[in-house]
C-alpha cells in the first residue's frame, strides 16, 4: 500500500464552477497532453496542475485548458503557447462542450503502430545495470527489429468509466549477460546464478492498461491494471513510474484539488491519492539463512511468511523500475 500527499505550496481559490464533472479515464503516462501542459504551466498560464501525481483524467486536463485560456491574453496570439492551446482545446473539446456527461459514450481513441529498431547490443538490465530504452511500460526489446502494435478503447455512462490498452509487442533476441556477470549479480542479490534474465525473442499478447472507475463529487475509485507517475520530473520518478508493466490496484483519487477549511487553507491546494497493488514477478524469498525459490520461476502467492527477518529479491531485469537499495519485506521502490 502506498499513500502520496501534495501540496501546491500557495493558498489560491479553485474555480470549478465550469469545470467538466462526472467521471473520467485518465490520459496515459506517454501522452504528449503532458509536454503541453508542462509548457503552459512555465509561461504562466496553469498554476494548479499537480506534475507530480500523474496520470490526470481527462476532465481534470479540461479544467487546466480552460484554465490556461482564461488567464491567456491577446498578446499571446501565434505564440507557441497559444498553438498549444489550441491543439489542447481541440483534444478535450467533448469534455469542454459536454453539457450531459452522465450519457453513455465510448470511443477508439487510438490505434498505433511503433518499430524500433536496435542495431548494436542493447543493454536490457535496468535493475543492476542500465537500460537502452527506459520509461516504456516495461516493454521487451532486443537487438534487432521490435514491433509495437497497440489500440486503445474508452467509454463512461452514469457514474462509471472505464479503459483498456492492448498491444502485440514482437522483440528481437537479446543476449544474456555472461557467466561472470551472473556470477556477480548472484553474489549482490544472495540468489543462486542464472535466475531469469531479459524476456526478449517473443510474440505476445498484452494488456498495458485495462480498468474500470467509479466517479463521486471530484473523487474516483479505480479498479484494474494502471501505470503510474509519482514524481517532480521525467528524469527520475520518487515513488513509482512507467518503467516498469503497470500493476494491477486498487486507487483512490481525489482528480481535483481541495482546500482545506477555516486556517489550513494557507496550506494551499491539496491533492491525494491511496492504493492497494500486487506486485509479482519475485522469484527468490530469503527466511534468515534459507533461500526459498528456483532461477527463472516467479514464487506463487504468500500469504503468510514465518521468519525473524525476510528479503524479497525482484529480478524482472528488463523492466524494473527505479534504482535504489533492495527490495525489503515490503517493496518500497518500483
Amino acid at each position: 500500500m502506498a499513500l502520496m500527499i501534495c501540496s501546491a505550496g500557495q493558498a489560491q481559490v479553485i474555480d470549478t464552477s465550469t469545470a467538466p464533472g462526472g467521471p473520467s479515464t485518465y490520459v496515459a503516462i506517454d501522452s504528449w497532453v503532458y509536454p503541453a501542459l508542462d509548457r503552459l504551466a512555465a509561461d504562466g498560464y496553469v498554476e494548479t496542475a499537480f506534475s507530480s501525481l500523474r496520470p490526470w483524467t481527462r476532465n481534470e486536463c479540461a479544467r487546466l485548458t480552460q484554465e490556461a485560456e482564461d488567464q491567456m491574453d491577446e498578446r499571446a496570439a501565434g505564440s507557441d503557447a497559444r498553438r498549444l492551446l489550441d491543439a489542447l482545446q481541440r483534444e478535450f473539446a467533448p469534455e469542454l462542450g459536454d453539457s450531459d456527461p452522465a450519457r453513455p459514450r465510448w470511443q477508439i481513441e487510438s490505434v498505433d503502430q511503433r518499430t524500433t529498431v536496435i542495431a548494436g547490443r542493447p543493454l536490457t538490465d535496468g535493475f543492476h545495470f542500465a537500460e537502452t530504452l527506459t520509461d516504456d511500460e516495461g516493454r521487451p526489446f532486443g537487438r534487432g527489429v521490435n514491433l509495437y502494435s497497440g489500440v486503445s478503447v474508452r467509454g463512461s455512462a452514469g457514474p462509471f468509466a472505464g479503459s483498456i490498452r492492448t498491444e502485440f509487442q514482437r522483440a528481437a533476441a537479446a543476449p544474456a549477460p555472461d557467466a561472470f556477470a551472473q556470477q556477480r549479480i548472484a553474489a549482490a542479490d544472495f540468489t543462486s546464478p542464472a535466475a531469469a534474465g531479459p524476456i526478449s525473442g517473443i510474440a505476445r499478447g498484452r494488456v498495458l492498461e485495462g480498468y474500470v472507475a467509479f466517479g463521486f463529487a471530484n473523487n474516483q475509485l479505480t479498479f484494474g491494471r494502471q501505470s503510474l507517475w509519482w514524481g517532480p520530473a521525467r528524469s527520475g520518478a520518487t515513488l513509482f513510474s512507467n518503467n516498469a508493466e503497470p500493476i494491477d490496484m486498487l486507487r483512490y483519487d481525489r482528480v481535483r484539488p481541495f482546500l482545506l477549511p477555516g486556517f489550513l487553507r494557507i496550506i494551499g491546494p491539496l491533492r491525494a491519492q491511496l492504493l492497494i497493488g500486487r506486485l509479482s514477478g519475485t522469484q527468490f524469498l530469503r527466511a534468515t539463512s534459507t533461500l526459498y525459490g528456483r532461477p527463472g520461476f516467479a514464487l506463487g502467492d504468500q500469504p503468510f511468511c514465518t521468519a525473524r527477518s525476510s528479503r524479497f529479491i525482484r529480478r524482472r531485469t528488463w523492466s524494473s523500475a527505479l534504482r535504489g537499495p533492495r527490495y525489503s519485506a515490503v517493496q518500497k521502490r518500483r
